[in-house]
Formats: structure tokens, C-alpha cells, sequence
């Protein structure tokens, strides 16, 4: 349902739209979407309401803006009109929409780009209603194409496909090309080059993207005929192809031969022509596809001064100048703003070159003819002959008969081969950007600042088109075009690796002058950023290691050592890392081992200035700064930071509500103190926590029993901290660490009176599980041993502050496993007294236990090692079912002993197999097999049977011990145990095998503290 204009008056609503008031706005605005929502007006009416559609984006412009989405909603219909579209494109509505898609809420930016999106859409066309050509130019008239009206294009509805608008567009710009092709007089497969890339328009939806298929297709095709792969890694190869006047070659040619002169003035005052003046005559393009005179600039730049005059220098700005001009040039090609395919200067040249080349008839006559009639004379810059120059006589005007001249003479004429050759010999940009890269590096060793600074903004100007010209993908390419550019690209890196060498070993040098160390190091910097540029344009990081020169990864890995370049350019820093990473394994961990110790340094000197100012940093945080300066002390060496670390630790394990978190963090950092590789670091280490100690226990402490200060100790009563002491400081006999060691554990051991009773019973907690290995020093030749087995003397049980009784146990039974004789003298009388003193000891045998003991000392001293069969990798054959069958045999009172005691020594050959040890404990071996050895034991057991299974129940008991820990951990808590085995090893001390696994199943229940270090 529709309705006219003339039934609906639209311009009160459309007035009250703009006015001051939100309310009557907003009414206005719902009035309206009310009235389209119902019929009452169509999009039809609206679409032609230019009051409209300024009211609605000025919607924007009032301080309070509501219904943003309604409003946006209401553009968006109507942009879907062509109509509606040119007049908010007349408005400006693009650039007022772009700007106002950053103010809107995130979910409005969506419809806000889909209303753009309309704006910058091309509307559909067919090809009966359209000029087979479209011109893009800027007219002095108002333009008013018919592309834009909506008579040509229908309107479109709400089920257009917008593919359908992109359909027309390629279309359009396909017939530009076409126009273009023909006035340029270039024909299909003449010429391979690649069209430049058309900066607004996408590779989907434009006339380039039309025109660049066409063109790899051709490429294909050339490729299949000729046997070679079309490249594919060139975004940009050549400019279009422009045809010059003899005159403006006998220009051309008359320069490149002043460049060749032999004479230095002339090279440089012509190189000084040509920048100023040639350069702004002809198009840029021009000195690519005719490359006499940048081969001869290229050729220049190798030339060494002479007599004040530099032809290099000379030649590096004119190369760097037409880069400019290049630059220009591709700009020109990439925007439809400045690009204009009717080109007349072409269209004439190309007419001319065709008169030139074609044979004598009549109707070469009539062209020429035609041509001398012509008013304007084609110039190689596009201008016309009346067009006046201001920088050269190039510029002047050609009479009719100058222009018969030129094309009469013989010196002039092309034949047609000559000019396809004349387009191949061309110069593609990728050719012409490698070509200096290359030749180019070799100038930046020069001493001269000026020169440097013209070399490198040459170079970047020459990346930088380049990366207009070529992918990554270059690397990839099979084509010979690839392979050529790659082979440049190569060496290029590899010269920029020995400038790169160069400046920094200059720079570094003990003989360079100060002045000339900032000439290095400046050019350094300047090339590391192009270099970083060059390898993330064109490099991929995967495929580093295989196409960097090895001079280029060995420089990479120096620029990333140089902190300079880290901190001014820290983005390239972290590219160069990444390269680095690929290129040289040694040379990246070398990287991260100095970038770690250059971060713990950081943490040192953070960590000094706060204990020498009090910063006031958190506890917590001097911890974390403590560790963090670790890996740093070998290289400052400042050791006054491991003392002030360590007495901070002694301050914060003083207080009797410390933080068991903060403790903790403590102990883990000294431990590495303690630890540290560098035994300077040790030393100091130790020597202060031997300071504290003897600050605190020492003799002048003596009188104060019981004292709180010796609080400060509690850092070192620790496990973890005792263990490193005994197993690893006490071990350093050749340094005056291990002297440290055992002195500063001696007044520990023998500050019983100074401390009080709850430090002296929290050192005797931590010291049980390190006392295995602290018995290794036992000796009765030294103060720290001989207070070793003071520690494990028997005493009264009332006794307080000694270990348990347990302990003091399993203490002598591991000094009769000691090395000295003396000390298994000392360890039998200690465990003859247990054996006395044991409940029901009358009854059991041997009779005289305390004395066989003191007779057999050696009894756990082993004379000859069994091997143990390495069953990991072997699968088992046996099965539960085996171990079910022999345990009827093992436990059944009425079955003989001799059968008994073979089914124990089967056990033995089974439990070998450690997957059947669950079945077996499930049905209660352990116990079984313990209370076999208590009864071989017993003073009224008359059967050798029983005695005869001590041996297969000790190896049994040996086998389960051995593989679980959990069974050990129980086991070592039963001192009968302990005493049993021990009566078993005295009544066949005959017996080697009875005592050999006696003394293995003993000691891995006498040392379970030390096999379970690891899981602290």
C-alpha cells in the first residue's frame, strides 16, 4: 500500500526532525517509522526527501542523540536506493559515516559499515545502457554521468543481492581495461608484465582484479608453451608500456652518454641534469623500460671520487630521486582519484611507432601526413607541445617539419622485432629495488655521514617499492623470473650481513676515534631497523634458516645481543629474536641465557637499593628479588647481597607467628644460595650462617639459658636446609666450606642449654630424617662425630630432649653397617643393651643375644653383592592363580615343614615379579611371614623346619620392602622388627645368605628417610 506525494504532507515532520527540542524529535522520527511501518508512506516517497536525509544525519550532531539504532536502521533502507545514494553521497555522508562509526556503541558499528558499504557500491548497469568505456578524470564541469542517475539504473529492492552490484562493477571496469588496451595499441601476449594494484578496489570486486586474471592466465599459457612456470610471487613487474618520440630518446641517449664520459665533472654535472630535469620530463617508468641509464647510475655507484668530484654520490641521488618518482608513479596507477586510462600522449605515440614501423604505402603516407598536420606533439611526459617547461629545453615546441625529421630518420626507425625486444630488455620493479639493494650496501662502509644518510634513504626507498612489488612467495616460486630475483635477494642479505659485521666490529674497536664510533654505531642502527623490515617483508620465519647467508644469522645473533637496539626498538628487537631462534639454535639459547642474566642483574640492584634504603617493598617481594639475582652473582660478584639475603632470612623465621608460606619461600631461595654452582657464592653463604650461629650460640651466649635470641637459628632447623648441610656442605673437604659446614652443625648439636626446650625439639624433628646421612660422618676421631654418637646413646626413657628410643635404635644398627671398625665396636655395645633390655628376651634365642652381638659386629657387613635380575622390560609369566596354589601349601599347619619351606622358596621366584606382590599382601603374607621369623625365634621351638624358612621369609619380606614404599614406611615404625631380624642374622650367623638378607631387608628400613628425600 502505497500513497502519493500530494495526499501526504512530509515537511512538517521533516522540519520537527531538526528541531531543538529531544521530545519533538523523537516524536517526529516515530511518526515517521510508524507511517513507512504501516504503508501510510512507501520508501518511494522518501528516497527523493534530501531535507530528509540531512535531518536524519544531523540526528547525530544534537548533544543527546537516543533511537541511534532506529535512525541508522532508517538510512540503511533507504541506501538500499540509488537515489537516496547519490544524494547522501552528495552530502558527504561517506566521510560524515566514517567518522561517526568510532563515536556509535560497538553493536551499532555493523549496520553503520553496511550503510557505507551502500554508499561505495557501484550501482548495476547493463550493457545497453553504458559506453563501453569508463573514464575516471576530473572535469572543470559538474560531473553529472549517467552512472549516477536514476533513470539508467532501476531502483533496487529489498532482495537485491549485493553480489549483483560487485557482478556489474567487474563488468564495468572490464570494458575501462579493454579502452585502455586499445588505446595504448598494446596487444594480447605482446608483453608480460603485471598490471599495478588499484589501491580502493579489492582483488573481488574491480576492474584490477578482472585485469589481473586475465593477464596470469595469459602468463599460463606462455608458461605451458614455453616449458617454464608463469611467476607467481610478483604483486607489481612492469608499467605500462610508453612509447617516446625520437626526440626524446635522442634526449635519453644523449644523458646516458654524458654519464659514460670519462670525464668526473661532466658524470656529476650530469647527474645533476638528470635529477633536476630529465626526471621531471619524462615519467619515472620511462627509465625502467629503457635501462641504459640505470644500469650506467648502478655502474656509477662503484666509482671512487676523483678531484672533488664524487660520481657516486652523484649517482645514489638520482637513483634515489627516481625511487620518488617511481613512487609517484605507482601511486598514480593504485588510485582511481588520479587514474585516467585516455591517455592521449599514448594513443598518438603508439600511432606513431606503427607509421615508423610499417612499410612504405599509401597509406603510411596519409599518416603520416595526418601526423605532420597535428597540432600537439606527443612528449615522453604526456604534455602537449604547447605546453611550456620550466626545467628544460627538452620542453620546447616541434614544428611540423622537425617532427618529419625525426620520424624520417634512419638513425630513428624500429623495426618491429627491435621494439618487442626493447620491452623485454626492460627493467621489472622487483629487478630495479634488488639491483640497489645490492649494489647499494656496499656504500654504507663509508666514513662520509652525508653520503651514509643519501645511501640509506636510497635503500629504504627502495625496500619500500619493492615491498610494493614482490611477496614473500618469491622463495616458492619455480618461474626463472623467481629464480633470478631470489639469487639477488641472496646476495643483497649477504652484503647487508658484512655491513652490518663491519660497522659493529668499527664501532667497537679500541683504535676507533670517539667521533667515528657515533658515525658506526649510528649507521648500525639505521641499517638494523632496514634489515629487520627487509626479513619481515619478505622472509618468512619459517624458512629462515633456510635462505638467510650465514654472515646476516651470525650478524642477527650479534644485534640481538646489543641492548641499545633492545631498548630503542623493541619491536624489531623481538623480530630479530625470532629469526635468531630459527637460524642458530646455540646462538638463540646464548641470547637467553645472557637476556637471564641480564634480568636477575636488574633483580640485584632492585634488591640492594631496597636493603640500603628500605623501599619498602613487601617481604614477599625481596624474596622474589633474591632469587631473581641468583643466576647474576657470578657475573657482578657482589657478594654483600648473599649476606643481607641471609640475614634477612634469619629476621624473617625469628617471629613466633611468622608466615609458614613466607618461610617456606625463605627456605627454597637459601637453599639455592647454598647450592650456587659458584663457590664464592657458597663460601659467603656459609660464612654467614655460621656468623648468625655463633652470633647466637656462641660462648659469650653461654651464660643466657634458655635464651629467645637463639630464635634467629630457625631459618637453618629445617630438613631441607639440614640435608644440603650434611649430604652436600660436609662433603666440600677440599674448599673451607666443608670446615663451615661441620662447625656450624656442631653448635647446633651442642646448643642443647642455650636453646630452649621447643627449638631444641624442633631441631631434633628436622635433624630425623637427615640423621641417616649424618651418620656417614659419625667418628670417634672428630668433635662433630663423636657428637653424632652422642645423639644415639642409649638413655634413661624419662630422659627429655634426646631422640626416641626407635630412632637411637635404627641409629645403632646403621653404624654397624659404618666403614671403621671402632665405630662397629661402639655400635654393638649401644645395640647389645636394646637386646638385653627387650621384653621376654629370656625366651628367645639366641640365649646370649647382647653378647653374640658383641662378638659378631660384622654381621651386617656384607662380603660378597648379589645381582639383582632387572625384570622392567620383561613380561610376567606367572598369575594370581599360582600365588593362590602355593599360599594353601605356605600357611596350612598340617602341611610338612620341608613343604612348607618349599613353598616359600617358590614365593621367593615369584615375588620376583612385582605385579604379584597385591595378591600376595592381599591375603596377608607380611604378617605371616613376619610371624615365621618371631617363631624361629622362640626359646622352646625345637623343629629346624621353622628355622630353615628364615631365609626365603627374610627375601620375601625384602622383595615387598623393595618395591612399596608404603609398606616400607609402616614396617620401619616396628622396632620388633628390627630386634627379630637381627636374632635371626645372630642364630645363623653361620649362614651367609641368612645374614646377606638380613642386611639388605635392614637397610632399606634404615634408610627409608633417605629414599624418600625425593618426595618431600
Amino acid at each position: 500500500m502505497g500513497s502519493n506525494k500530494d495526499d501526504i504532507n512530509l515537511t512538517p515532520l521533516l522540519n520537527k526532525l531538526g528541531h531543538d527540542l529531544e521530545e519533538i524529535r523523537v516524536r517526529s522520527l516515530l511518526n515517521i517509522l510508524s507511517k513507512l511501518e504501516h504503508g501510510v508512506v512507501c520508501e518511494a516517497d522518501l528516497v527523493q526527501q534530501r531535507p530528509l536525509l540531512i535531518r536524519l544525519l544531523e540526528w547525530f550532531n544534537f548533544h543527546s542523540c537516543p533511537l541511534q539504532e532506529e535512525v541508522l536502521g532508517l538510512l540503511h533502507r533507504l541506501a538500499q536506493h540509488s537515489s537516496a545514494v547519490e544524494i547522501l553521497v552528495s552530502l558527504g555522508a561517506v566521510a560524515f559515516l566514517s567518522q561517526l562509526r568510532k563515536d556509535v556503541p560497538t553493536e551499532l558499528q555493523p549496520i553503520t559499515d553496511k550503510i557505507l558499504n551502500q554508499l561505495l557500491m557501484l550501482p548495476p548497469s547493463g550493457p545497453e545502457e553504458h559506453s563501453r568505456e569508463c573514464i575516471y578524470q576530473h572535469r572543470i564541469t559538474k560531473f553529472t554521468s549517467p552512472l549516477l542517475t536514476e533513470s539508467a539504473i532501476p531502483a533496487m529492492q529489498e532482495d537485491t543481492d549485493p553480489k549483483q552490484l560487485t557482478a556489474a562493477s567487474d563488468s564495468l571496469m572490464s570494458q575501462q581495461n579493454s579502452s585502455l588496451t586499445s588505446q595504448t595499441g598494446q596487444h594480447p601476449g605482446q608483453l608480460l608484465y603485471m598490471e599495478p594494484k588499484v589501491g580502493y578496489f579489492r582483488r573481488d570486486s574491480g576492474s584490477t582484479a578482472t585485469l589481473i586474471a586475465n593477464l596470469e592466465q595469459e602468463q599460463e599459457e606462455q608458461g605451458v608453451a614455453t616449458g617454464l612456470p608463469a611467476p607467481t610471487c610478483l604483486k607489481f613487474s612492469t608499467f605500462p608500456w610508453l612509447a617516446l618520440t625520437p626526440t626524446d630518446r635522442h634526449v635519453l641517449a644523449a644523458t646516458n652518454r654524458s654519464l659514460n664520459s670519462g670525464n668526473p665533472q661532466l658524470v656529476t654535472s650530469s647527474c645533476e641534469f638528470l635529477s633536476n630535469v630529465v626526471f621531471y620530463d619524462f615519467p619515472a617508468e620511462t627509465f625502467l623500460q629503457r635501462p641504459a641509464i640505470v644500469k650506467t647510475l648502478v655502474s656509477l655507484l662503484k666509482v671512487t671520487a676523483d678531484g672533488g668530484h664524487n660520481p657516486s654520490q652523484g649517482a645514489v641521488l638520482c637513483l634515489r630521486n627516481l625511487c620518488v618518482h617511481l613512487q609517484t608513479r605507482l601511486a598514480f596507477y593504485q588510485d582511481p582519484a588520479l587514474y585516467c586510462p585516455r591517455q592521449d600522449y599514448l594513443s598518438q605515440a603508439s600511432s606513431t611507432v606503427s607509421t615508423e614501423m610499417s612499410s612504405p604505402t599509401p597509406q603510411s603516407d596519409s599518416q603520416l601526413s595526418a601526423l605532420e598536420e597535428t597540432p600537439d606533439r606527443p612528449r615522453g611526459d604526456g604534455r602537449d607541445r604547447n605546453t611550456p617547461s620550466s626545467t628544460s629545453s627538452t620542453s620546447r615546441s616541434l614544428t611540423a617539419s622537425s617532427v618529419r625529421s625525426a620520424v624520417t630518420d634512419p638513425m630513428e626507425e624500429l623495426e618491429p622485432e627491435d621494439m618487442l625486444a626493447l620491452q623485454f630488455s626492460q627493467l621489472s620493479l622487483p629487478q630495479f629495488c634488488t639491483t640497489l639493494l645490492t649494489n647499494g650496501m656496499a656504500l654504507l662502509k663509508s666514513h662520509d655521514p652525508a653520503a651514509v644518510t643519501q645511501v640509506l634513504d636510497l635503500l629504504q626507498k627502495a625496500a619500500w617499492l619493492m615491498e610494493e612489488a614482490l611477496t614473500p612467495q618469491v622463495w616458492e616460486d619455480q618461474s626463472t623470473v623467481a629464480a633470478e630475483l631470489v639469487e639477488e635477494l641472496i646476495e643483497a642479505l649477504d652484503n647487508t650481513g658484512e655491513v652490518l659485521h663491519f660497522h659493529n666490529l668499527q664501532s667497537r674497536g679500541p683504535r676507533t676515534p670517539d667521533n667515528e664510533i657515533t658515525h658506526h654505531r649510528m649507521v648500525y642502527m639505521a641499517l638494523a631497523v632496514l634489515t629487520t623490515h627487509l626479513l619481515q617483508a619478505f622472509v618468512p620465519l619459517e624458512k629462515a634458516a633456510d635462505i638467510l647467508p650465514e654472515s646476516l644469522a651470525s650478524a642477527l645473533a650479534l644485534l640481538a645481543m646489543d641492548p641499545s637496539f633492545q631498548t630503542t626498538r623493541p619491536a624489531a628487537h623481538e623480530a630479530v629474536v625470532a629469526y635468531v631462534e630459527q637460524t642458530s639454535e646455540d646462538d638463540y639459547q646464548l641470547y637467553s641465557h645472557a637476556l637471564h642474566v641480564c634480568t636477575s642483574m636488574d633483580c640485584s640492584v632492585q634488591f640492594i637499593k631496597e636493603q640500603n634504603f628500605e623501599g619498602g617493598r613487601s617481604l614477599q617481594d625481596m624474596v622474589e628479588l633474591a632469587e631473581g639475582a641468583l643466576s647474576s652473582l657470578p657475573y657482578h660478584q657482589h657478594l654483600a647481597l648473599v649476606s643481607q639475603f641471609i640475614r634477612l632470612c634469619s629476621d624473617m623465621c625469628k617471629p613466633v607467628h611468622a608466615n609458614p608460606q613466607l618461610v617456606q619461600d625463605c627456605t627454597r631461595v637459601l637453599l639455592k644460595f647454598l647450592a650456587h654452582p659458584e663457590e664464592k657464592v657458597r663460601h659467603t653463604a656459609y660464612q654467614t650462617c655460621l656468623n648468625i650461629v655463633k652470633e647466637v650460640l656462641g660462648i659469650s651466649r653461654a651464660a643466657e639459658t634458655a635464651s629467645q635470641s637463639c630464635r634467629s637459628v630457625l631459618f637453618l632447623v629445617d630438613p631441607h636446609v639440614l640435608y644440603q648441610l650434611c649430604c652436600f656442605g660436609l662433603a666440600e673437604n677440599k674448599t673451607k666450606v666443608g670446615e663451615m659446614a661441620a662447625e656450624l652443625l656442631l653448635y647446633l648439636l651442642q646448643g642443647r642449654l642455650i636453646m630452649t626446650a621447643a627449638i631444641w625439639n624442633k631441631l631434633m624433628d628436622a635433624l630425623l630424617p637427615v640423621l641417616p646421612v649424618l651418620q656417614g660422618y659419625a667418628s670417634v676421631e672428630t668433635k662433630l662425630g663423636r657428637c653424632v654418637v652422642g645423639l644415639l646413646h642409649p638413655s634413661s626413657e624419662g630422659e627429655v630432649g634426646r631422640l626416641p628410643k626407635l630412632e637411637r635404635l635404627r641409629g645403632g644398627l646403621r653404624l654397624l653397617m659404618s666403614r671403621e671398625s671402632s665405630m662397629r665396636e661402639e655400635a654393638a655395645a649401644m645395640v647389645s643393651q636394646y637386646l638385653a633390655l627387650e621384653s621376654g628376651g629370656a625366651q628367645l634365642l639366641p640365649k646370649d643375644a647382647e653378647q653374640a652381638i658383641l662378638k659378631a659386629q660384622d654381621i651386617l657387613i656384607v662380603r660378597q653383592q648379589q645381582q639383582q635380575p632387572n625384570r622392567e622390560n620383561q613380561s610376567s609369566i606367572f598369575q594370581p592363580e599360582d600365588v593362590l596354589k602355593l599360599w594353601d601349601l605356605y600357611t596350612s599347619p598340617t602341611v610338612e615343614g620341608v613343604v612348607r619351606r618349599s613353598a616359600a622358596q617358590q614365593f621367593t621366584t615369584i615375588l620376583a615379579d612385582k605385579l604379584m606382590h597385591e595378591t600376595f599382601r592381599r591375603q596377608g603374607g607380611v604378617d605371616v611371614t613376619v610371624n615365621y621369623l618371631k617363631q624361629a625365634i622362640q626359646g622352646d621351638n625345637q623343629e629346624l623346619e621353622r628355622r630353615n624358612l628364615v631365609p626365603p621369609c627374610l627375601c620375601i619380606l625384602r622383595l615387598l620392602v623393595q618395591e612399596d614404599p608404603s609398606l616400607r614406611h609402616a614396617l620401619m615404625q616396628e622396632m620388633s622388627l628390627y630386634l627379630t631380624v637381627l636374632r635371626c642374622a645372630l642364630q645363623s650367623s653361620y649362614d651367609d645368605r641368612t645374614c646377606t638378607e638380613a642386611a639388605g631387608l635392614l637397610t632399606l628400613l634404615l634408610f627409608d628417610e633417605v629414599a624418600s628425600i625425593q618426595t618431600w
